[in-house]
């Protein structure tokens, strides 16, 4: 090879070399870095717990990079989400959120969750304890309701915020090394759903969760996507390209042992919710409905369910909430007419261009118009009379 040619090709390296390092310090004096190993929301917050599979780690604070704006999480000495006025005093009219990510929030700051907003609309009179953990199913939302319960007598009214992918996850284990969540199963013998406790070893608790492999593709992007911020966005690119979805999710094991990632909308997803409807999955979040509303009416306390919105063509689509609260004697607040625009109006922005699955602040701002007013209608009927 001539001098010539060999000089030409370090030049290019040397080229490309300084190209790459100017879109690296670009990218993140534009605040978009490499992601490390397990640095979701999720990744940092889940501890393993005995009695819910996994839970929010205690006097948490984690910087969400992947959401535009770079929003602030925190958590509180009990490893809920801090918020609005939220103290945790004894003797103050409380209303308690419990459910999954759409609950917790992570894409917005403490002052502008779900929780916060409800909190501003009811004038910050009413505390109000954000309960939510991402990832979580009815059976655990319904075993997080009674723990906030236990430890804050004076909430009035429970809202829990159900999630279209509850439907299987009430069924089977979602597998977030050491937890594995506590799901029900139908017992034919007692004609009933019976508790699955959580495999949750007691020296595993307060432990990290790690977050799973959800195949060698998925795992070999979101590898590539810790090593530079040049690297990340290039992942991005290459899960656009191939089809494959923008977050890194979580893995559910079913009967016949396979395991899967939970991308809502795919063809895996689809059968996991066929497998679902075939195993008594409508009844048993009628049944998990009707057992937080027995434990709220043994306390006094309200309980109101939702349903997961984000603009038109929101929903479950795989069952009538409406229908199984009024059936379970739960009241339901229908959100779909605070919510008439299009989803790229209510939900979070990535840092990649993506739309995010969650709410951003117009998104939380919506909910808290929508259920500020039956909150106050239940307390002001609580409140005693002068």
């Amino acid at each position: 090879m001539r001098r010539s040619t060999i000089f030409k090709l370090l030049g290019a390296v040397v080229a490309l070399f300084l190209a790459l390092g100017v879109a690296e310090v670009g990218l993140r004096l534009l605040g978009y870095g490499p992601r490390p190993w397990g640095a979701t929301a999720a990744g940092y917050f889940w501890v393993a717990d005995t009695e819910l599979g996994f839970r929010n780690r205690p006097d948490g604070s984690f910087r969400n990079r992947a959401i535009v704006g770079q929003p602030l999480v925190t958590t509180d000495d009990q490893g809920f989400r801090r918020g609005l006025g939220w103290d945790g005093g004894e003797g103050v009219p409380a209303v308690v959120m419990v459910g999954d990510s759409t609950t917790f929030c992570a894409e917005v700051g403490d002052d502008r969750t779900a929780a916060s907003e409800l909190a501003r609309q009811l004038g910050g009179k009413v505390q109000v304890l954000n309960a939510g953990v991402a990832g979580y199913s009815t059976v655990q939302a319904r075993r997080m309701l009674r723990r906030c319960l236990e430890l804050y007598p004076s909430i009035r009214v429970a809202v829990h915020m159900h999630c279209g992918n509850d439907l299987v996850e009430n069924l089977n284990p979602v597998v977030y090394h050491p937890a594995w969540a506590p799901t029900v199963r139908w017992d034919a013998g007692a004609n009933a759903f019976v508790d699955v406790p959580p495999a949750v070893a007691p020296e595993a608790a307060g432990r990290p969760v790690a977050p799973p492999a959800v195949g060698r593709l998925h795992l070999a992007l979101h590898r590539l996507g810790q090593g530079s911020a040049v690297a990340r966005l290039t992942e991005a690119v290459a899960r656009r390209a191939l089809g494959l979805a923008p977050v890194y999710g979580p893995t559910v094991e079913l009967e016949s042992g396979a395991v899967g990632p939970v991308f809502v909308g795919t063809e895996r997803w689809q059968q996991q919710v066929e497998w679902a409807l075939q195993n008594r999955g409508v009844e048993a979040v009628q049944a998990e409905l009707q057992a937080m509303d027995a434990m709220c009416r043994e306390r006094g306390v309200t309980l109101l369910v939702t349903e997961y919105e984000a603009g038109r063509g929101g929903g479950s689509g795989e069952l009538d909430l409406a229908r199984l609260s009024h059936a379970a004697g739960v009241r339901f607040v229908d959100l779909r007419p605070a919510f008439p625009g299009p989803p790229q109006g209510y939900r979070a922005r990535q840092v990649t261009g993506d739309l995010d699955p969650h709410w951003g602040a117009e998104g939380t701002r919506a909910f808290a118009a929508a259920m500020a007013p039956e909150v106050a209608t239940v307390l002001e009927a609580d409140a005693p009379s002068e």
